[in-house]
């Protein structure tokens, strides 16, 4: 039973954190802490937590307790339950960055950027799988109205079209996400999905 509540509204979620130390990237570097990152997407408590990732909570809080001393994620809540006080965390932006200087700066900065890319790319392709073997996601599937979208490609573009759909896709990642905040109060029970995305100018050699 719920006795007492410090907080009884969720702050407004920061549209961008930009990391600028080493330390903070490291952090996130990891991949069980970028799992629990996305756990943390809705306001949710390190025992919920524990029970999505399959994870008892004494493994999690030293990771939790990183994640929060780096502002990765944030409390915003707190109640005191039976005589204990439990917090409920959320990530602290809807996305984040890496500073451009960064890397230049951080010692072995290419093993700094496998162990970032590894964290991303391995967490989301572990949870496909998964929504493949529980057929949530149909591969053989090849209509416009499929559930979801498997896309791997290269556009050439100027800078100036480059920039128009980073733009593009901003507002249309902003106004879903608007979209994702009220289903959390209004309709919980709707699905959830993933989402990776890169969008980065490829190297190509003089002669290519």
């Amino acid at each position: 039973m719920v006795e007492n509540s410090t907080m009884s509204k969720y702050p407004e979620l920061k549209e961008e954190i930009i990391i600028t130390d080493p330390e903070t990237l490291k952090v996130i570097g990891d991949p069980l802490r970028l799992q629990i990152m996305k756990s943390f997407k809705n306001p949710r408590t390190v025992k919920d937590v524990s029970a999505i990732l399959g994870i008892a909570q004494t493994k999690l809080y030293y990771h939790v307790n990183m994640l929060e001393k780096h502002n990765l994620i944030e409390v915003v809540e707190t109640n005191v339950v039976s005589g204990i006080i439990e917090k409920k965390y959320r990530v602290s932006a809807a996305r984040f960055g890496v500073d451009e200087n960064l890397l230049s700066t951080v010692e072995d900065p290419d093993n700094q950027v496998d162990n970032l890319l590894s964290a991303i790319f391995d967490s989301a392709k572990d949870e496909i799988k998964k929504s493949i073997q529980a057929d949530l996601i149909d591969l053989t599937d090849q209509s416009d109205e499929k559930e979801g979208m498997l896309v791997h490609s290269s556009l050439n573009l100027t800078d100036e079209q480059a920039e128009g759909f980073i733009k593009e896709i901003s507002a249309v990642m902003k106004n879903y996400n608007e979209l994702a905040d009220e289903n959390d109060d209004t309709n919980p029970t709707a699905p959830v999905y993933g989402l990776t995305f890169a969008f980065f100018p490829i190297y190509r050699p003089n002669d290519e």
